[in-house]
């Protein structure tokens, strides 16, 4: 986390490869923080989503195998993209391209988050729990609005995005 980080110069999503028109979900979490509950709740919100993607990070040659065969299971490997690692600058580009972050439970995204919640003020986060994690992002964050962002469980989470 450095806040005396400049803000990210608006990227493209073509840049990244990424679809212009649709709205981009992303958790760019390492792979090892996704439970399979978490994996299910992202593919009932994408299906609620038509045209949705949920954009992850390819930091696992078997997490992205296992993770694509779930998405296909439900109908959504086409919807379901993954990035590289990428040098800082371009990373936080990257999620300037997003629309909504997504964190894991119970591992939450720490730095990643913080990146979320303080390089975008239109990209929202949302996360299953309020973790030591997840109130260490927000705290460094304080803006009357972060409350509003998290839910406390995954059927909220999913009811919230229908």
């Amino acid at each position: 986390n450095d806040a005396l980080r400049p803000l990210p110069t608006p990227a493209s999503r073509a840049r990244f490869g990424l679809p212009d028109k649709s709205f981009i979900f992303c958790c760019l979490n390492n792979t090892y923080k996704i439970t399979s509950e978490m994996f299910s709740t992202w593919m009932d919100i994408i299906e609620k989503c038509p045209g949705s993607i949920l954009l992850l990070l390819n930091d696992n040659k078997d997490a992205v195998r296992n993770l694509t065969v779930s998405a296909a299971h439900r109908g959504f490997q086409e919807r379901v993209v993954f990035s590289p690692r990428r040098p800082t600058t371009e990373y936080v580009e990257l999620l300037s391209c997003c629309d909504l972050f997504l964190d894991t439970f119970p591992y939450n995204a720490h730095t990643t988050g913080s990146d979320a919640i303080g390089r975008r003020s239109s990209c929202a986060y949302t996360a299953a729990e309020r973790t030591r994690v997840l109130l260490v992002e927000l705290d460094e964050h304080r803006s009357g609005a972060c409350d509003d962002l998290c839910t406390h469980a995954s059927s909220t989470l999913r009811s919230a995005l229908a």
